[in-house]
């Protein structure tokens, strides 16, 4: 069956209720949307299920959680497990405590008793309680820390660690055995209640899980000594660990803890973070900010399942907050559970400390050091728990501390799998020990760093989404495994282990053994200088994974080694290391990585700028064509009545076009070359026109891209009030329907409104553009909304009339604010300040929260409400509605910014351009970091995929006397914001870039001073020319980037 005809059995199937179904039809029109939600199953794999909620098979929802539990009861049944139960507990994400319910009433309809979390819980809890309660299994209803609209479901076995093999390959295939999704049994609570099968799991099991933390303690002496004196602040990031690590903190004697208020309650949409992850430095932004108010020692910050621990210590040396890496707050843990047991005598002589394969060599040192048998494992905290399972059947080893690189540890043995409150726990009585003795945690660090070596790891992942990132992927590591290279980054290979192929090859001597570990899609290559690599793809994410490590005697000899790698080899072309992370970009650029392979490469224009044609071909008045006729508006008296003539050269410039290679061109139809009037009258002639246009484009495989306004206002509409009235809603909607009727049988992108702020701000407020007016602030207020719910109705519209499902877009601007240096304190900054209110009523247009957020997040910023109470139009909850219409992408218009960093007082200071910084022919200061930190913030804010929909330069071209325009600045320019727009493209959902302009045209009240196109313009003959940046774009367009 395929995806539509699944989508249409939902629709149909009684099975399903009414709120799925409705959410369902509003997809409708988008065949992506729908291939994109049925076109598989959920996956059950080894960790569970985990996707993106909503409806749909391939969605996390009541029914894909149902069908997935009834495959495990299934299971449970067959191995007649039934009675023990399974232990059910969930987090704070969207749907979280649903998923949860109707687990555990499929459980219970099976027969099968669930005890059930009253609230949310860390997930190692679910693995303490279900061992305390002697279940069968357990479920966590959680997505870790991936994004907000993410949820997932993850099974334990009885011993409290996640499924391994074989349960793993058994429940998966009776999950999968299960294909009528009205075939999952359910029943209500009330009647699983009534027959026992339904159990809140009391607070005892709280009380008993801080009892087996405490119990870990080794110095409660010196803690009751230090607490008092330690400063610790503290972010749960909206999830699970604020009650349980207060607690435990609290009964510890730990009184300094001081926890970030944005971030204590619980919250799915994670308001305050964009990827609720310890391991990422923005998430612990609110957190430095409090430590430096505070004076705190040491800044802590868990995951939303709180199994994850970030930490932060202050370096007394330099007064700056520092980051500890996984490997790192590890190995501080372990060695002060080795020296400080050795120390009581209580060490065992078969201890193990156990890691995987990609975390830090540390661990081996120290081990070593004590006595201790290191075990490794594969990736994935599960083996950490099996390994502990193994050791009580085998009573070979005694389990004495479990660690990762991803942030995750575990001290003792009351759960089997990662725990970050019992890592808190740890973490702060490590710092008041090293309190004790006179030193922070950063001291203690660099004491490990010396006796042990000085270990530098990294990570770079490269994200291959669909079903042709997954082929590739596949196909990267069967090339590596046909080509084992000989050196990777300069390194000699010693020694090649194939997980899959369960192979060890002796590189030097040929002699080839075994791993000794469970198959799997792994490769690891043991170098010299006991440096080493290992590649995989993600379990659970579009991605392959590239980790290395090196050691030095010093850092800086790490950090020379590292700068010595040979350049010119190594996997699939080169991985690099660079201090304590990988040379990514480089890793990245051997890879070919960067813009997916389907970037639009594109350059825009508008209508009245280029096409000229104003008169005899029956186009209507608009407010440009009366305000470039008054005296003194426009530089030298310039109009656009002829401009680049493209009315009549439309098919020469679309051969130009063509010649650069431009995969699409970014468009404005004249609203009154089609409606003269701008409603009512048709002008065929006018239709005609960009008939033709868009039937050149195709024929010349351009693809095109139509805006609907870039600023042309009927005149006649002008004079009816214009923006002012309310109705112009329904008159831009009658215009949108009119070109959905005529173009969308061949044209599926379309934009709404260009440049909001600056029709508005520009035209009605500074006066400076068409039609040259300063109206009172208010009136301003008014015509902005007015455009939203233009915009608003003119999605709807295009829908409505459209051939076929269409992908629509709104085009705003905004000056970037981006951080001045990467802390988090100005990366929090920056991102505070670009999506705050300006200061200066009289300018208020410029900012980008107030035109976005309606639009994208259905309200306008409290903020902005609040200021701007005294303007304020009537904003009724039904132009809320038609304003935050749904659209499929954002784009945005980006050209420059400003630096921001974190001021001494705690709020956003600009920091100021050096004297001779680069700027434009039109002073425009010379940004680059814009087309980085632009996209990315705004991706993280609307999570809606983006388009550049102009970026580009002016410059004083001139025609050279070898006849050609040599333009080398803007070659340059667009060789640093692409750059930049490249890392952007690695990590956000960046769909495609369009350099303004195409051709030099009527540069609005710059008239033809100024020049922003590739392609030359003669405005006397009307010659066009390449200029020397045109044929630069052609290359990065042929190379998809790929040396940017």
């Amino acid at each position: 069956m395929d995806a539509k005809k699944r989508y249409e059995d939902w629709l149909e199937n009684p099975y399903f209720d009414e709120n799925t179904k409705n959410e369902l039809r509003r997809i409708a029109d988008d065949e992506k949307e729908i291939e994109e939600r049925f076109y598989k199953e959920l996956e059950f794999g080894t960790g569970g299920l985990r996707g993106i909620i909503g409806a749909g098979t391939n969605r996390m929802n009541i029914y894909t959680v149902r069908k997935a539990t009834q495959g495990l009861a299934n299971f449970i049944l067959k191995e007649n497990a039934e009675k023990k139960g399974v232990a059910v507990a969930f987090d704070s994400r969207n749907m979280s405590l649903e998923f949860a319910q109707e687990a555990a009433l499929c459980l219970a309809a099976n027969g099968i008793k669930a005890y059930v979390f009253s609230s949310l819980r860390p997930t190692p809890m679910l693995s303490f309680a279900l061992r305390t309660l002697g279940c069968t299994a357990g479920i966590v209803i959680t997505a870790s820390h991936n994004p907000p609209e993410y949820n997932g479901y993850k099974v334990y076995w009885e011993d409290g660690a996640q499924i391994t093999y074989p349960k793993d390959v058994q429940i998966i295939e009776e999950v999968n055995a299960v294909t009528d999704y009205a075939g999952a049994k359910t029943m209500s609570r009330k009647e699983a209640e009534a027959a026992g099968l339904y159990q809140v799991i009391g607070d005892e099991i709280d009380d008993q899980y801080m009892k087996a933390l405490k119990s870990l303690v080794i110095h409660p002496e010196i803690i009751r000594e230090e607490a008092q004196n330690l400063k610790i602040v503290y972010t749960p990031l909206h999830g699970t660990g604020n009650i349980p690590v207060r607690r435990i903190l609290k009964e510890l004697g730990f009184e300094n803890v001081y926890v970030v208020k944005e971030q204590e309650l619980p919250d799915g949409d994670f308001p305050t973070v964009s990827y609720p992850n310890p391991e990422d430095k923005n998430a612990f932004c609110l957190a430095l900010k409090l430590a430096k108010e505070k004076d705190a020692d040491i800044v802590l910050a868990t995951d939303p399942d709180a199994d994850r621990l970030g930490v932060y210590a202050k370096n007394a040396k330099t007064g700056e907050y520092q980051s500890f890496t996984g490997n790192m707050s590890g190995m501080l843990i372990l060695e002060y559970i080795l020296s400080q047991r050795k120390k009581q005598e209580a060490l065992p002589e078969n201890g193990a400390v156990v890691t995987t394969i990609v975390s830090g060599k540390m661990s081996k040192e120290i081990a070593k050091d004590y006595g201790m048998t290191l075990i490794e494992t594969l990736t994935g905290f599960k083996y950490i728990g099996e390994q502990i399972k193994f050791f009580e059947q085998k009573k070979d080893h005694e389990y004495v501390f479990g660690y990762e690189e991803s942030y995750g540890c575990l001290v003792g043995t009351h759960a089997r799998d990662k725990d970050a409150v019992a890592a808190v726990m740890a973490l702060c009585e490590v710092a008041a020990y090293c309190r004790h003795q006179g030193i922070t945690l950063c001291d203690q660090m660099e004491n490990l760093f010396q006796k042990y070596g000085y270990y530098q790891e990294g990570l770079c992942t490269v994200t291959l989404k669909g079903q042709e990132g997954a082929k590739k992927i596949q196909s990267m590591m069967e090339q590596i495994r046909e080509n084992i290279p000989e050196k990777v980054g300069g390194l000699k290979v010693m020694r090649f282990r194939d997980y899959r192929e369960d192979i060890v090859k002796d590189c030097v001597t040929g002699v080839q053994t075994v791993t000794g570990l469970p198959k799997s899609n792994v490769l690891y290559f043991e170098l010299e200088n006991e440096a080493w690599c290992c590649i995989r793809p993600s379990g659970t994410e579009p991605k392959i994974k590239f980790y290395i490590g090196v050691k030095g005697t010093s850092d800086a000899d790490a950090a020379e080694k590292a700068k010595g790698v040979d350049k010119g080899s190594g996997v699939t072309g080169r991985v690099n290391v660079s201090g304590r992370e990988i040379e990514k970009q480089r890793a990245q650029e051997e890879l070919h990585m960067g813009f997916s392979d389907n970037f639009v490469w594109g350059a825009a224009t508008s209508a009245y700028q280029i096409e000229g044609g104003v008169k005899g071909a029956g186009k209507g008045m608009h407010i440009w064509d009366v305000y470039t006729k008054e005296s003194g508006k426009v530089y030298g008296g310039h109009t656009g009545e002829t401009a680049c003539d493209h009315y009549h050269r439309f098919r020469e410039d679309v051969r130009i076009m063509k010649e650069i290679g431009l995969k699409a061109y970014r468009f404005s139809i004249d609203w009154t070359r089609v409606l003269p009037e701008g409603t009512g009258r048709v002008n065929e002639e006018g239709i005609r026109f960009y008939s033709d246009l868009i039937d050149a484009l195709i024929e010349n495989n351009i693809e095109p891209y139509i805006t609907l306004y870039h600023w042309e206002l009927p005149y006649e509409l002008y004079k009816k009030g214009g923006w002012m009235n309310r109705d112009i809603a329904e008159w831009f909607g009658e215009y949108a329907g009119l070109v959905a009727e005529r173009f969308s049988d061949r044209v599926t992108h379309f934009f709404t409104l260009n440049e909001p702020q600056c029709f508005v701000g520009l035209g009605f407020l500074t006066g400076v553009h068409a039609p040259g007016l300063k109206c009172p602030v208010r009136d301003t207020f008014e015509m902005a909304h007015n455009a939203l719910r233009a915009h608003g109705r003119a999605v709807q519209m295009l829908r409505q009339h459209a051939k076929q499902p269409l992908t629509i877009g709104y085009a705003p601007t905004s000056g970037i604010i981006y951080p001045a240096s990467d802390r988090p304190e100005d990366i929090e900054a920056a991102r505070k300040k670009y999506f705050s209110m300006p200061e200066d009523d009289s300018n208020w247009t410029w900012n980008v929260a107030w035109w976005s957020d309606p639009v994208l997040l259905g309200k306008y910023p409290e903020e902005g409400l609040k200021k701007y109470e005294k303007y304020l139009p009537k904003i009724t909850e039904e132009d809320m509605r038609l304003i935050s219409e749904p659209i499929d992408v954002y784009g945005q218009n980006i050209y420059n910014g400003r630096a921001f960093r974190m001021g001494a007082d705690g709020n956003p200071e600009e920091v100021g351009r050096v004297p001779g910084a680069g700027k434009t022919a039109v002073n425009w200061p010379v940004t680059p970091e814009c087309l980085y930190w632009g996209p990315k913030f705004l991706y993280e804010r609307y999570k809606k995929p983006i388009y550049i929909t102009e970026n580009g330069m002016a410059c004083h071209d001139v025609v050279s006397l070898d006849q050609r325009v040599h333009d080398p600045n803007r070659i340059d320019f667009l060789a640093r914001y692409l750059h930049e727009l490249k890392r952007a493209a690695e990590e956000i959902d960046l769909r495609g870039y369009f350099q303004w302009s195409l051709m030099d045209n009527f540069e609005w009240e710059k008239g033809y001073a100024e020049r922003f196109g590739i392609v030359y313009v003669d405005f006397e003959t009307q010659e066009r020319i390449l200029k020397d940046s045109a044929y630069w774009y052609r290359d990065v367009i042929q190379t998809n980037g790929r040396d940017l």
